[in-house]
């Protein structure tokens, strides 16, 4: 996917692209849960918009295609130059559209095998995979990267190109990091959780306690 096929990825419900790897398509029948994922149609209506933070919105380059996966946020009583996420914006009236909730893309694949490349030493495969994240993008490509820094590069390109997609404190615990939110938002305050963390231990669903009594809940 290049060029406007890829800024618009996420306005569209082209079942024939070859990003999405699996996901599942919606339409305005399915039901109004999806109203939660909308975006405002006028002053005043949001439907449950999710705000990226300052940080993450530093690491976006000028020309970063990326750019176009957030809009002008229309809320009253925010900033004018408050941002929102356009990712998986749901059709509910004329101005919406058929995005469909991606959970396994194609871009995934390449920065899951550049991470494993990186901790496997392979400096050379991980960087051209992560090249083909950043030139699709609209970045230059990378040359020479290696080692601590080879993998802070994939790691930031992890943050903004599956941005709201479910995976930030999976690849921030994974790899020994803690997750960092610097910044209030709303009634939610910083953090600051370590990968050691209890909270970072989910618990044993019941039904596999109740088959097996002798295992103890975390």
């Amino acid at each position: 996917m290049q060029d406007q096929a890829y800024v618009d990825y996420y306005k569209t419900n082209n079942i024939n692209n070859k990003e999405d790897i699996f996901a599942v398509n919606i339409d305005y029948s399915q039901g109004l849960i999806s109203n939660y994922f909308a975006m405002p149609v006028q002053i005043g209506y949001t439907g449950g918009l999710y705000r990226p933070s300052p940080y993450l919105l530093s690491l976006l380059e000028t020309n970063d295609k990326r750019n176009s996966f957030y809009i002008n946020n229309l809320t009253p009583g925010y900033p004018d130059d408050t941002r929102a996420v356009s990712k998986y914006m749901i059709r509910y009236l004329s101005l919406y559209t058929f995005s469909p909730f991606r959970y396994l893309r194609l871009a995934e694949m390449y920065l899951n095998r550049a991470e494993a490349y990186a901790k496997l030493n392979n400096a050379a495969s991980a960087l051209n995979d992560v090249n083909i994240i950043r030139r699709r993008a609209g970045l230059v490509a990378l040359s020479g990267l290696e080692g601590k820094a080879l993998l802070t590069e994939i790691l930031k390109q992890r943050k903004l190109e599956l941005a709201f997609e479910g995976h930030a404190s999976y690849d921030e615990f994974r790899n020994g990091l803690p997750m960092t939110r610097n910044y209030k938002s709303g009634s939610s305050a910083e953090l600051n959780i370590s990968p050691t963390d209890k909270k970072v231990i989910m618990q044993i669903p019941e039904e596999e306690i109740t088959a097996n009594p002798n295992l103890v809940q975390n």
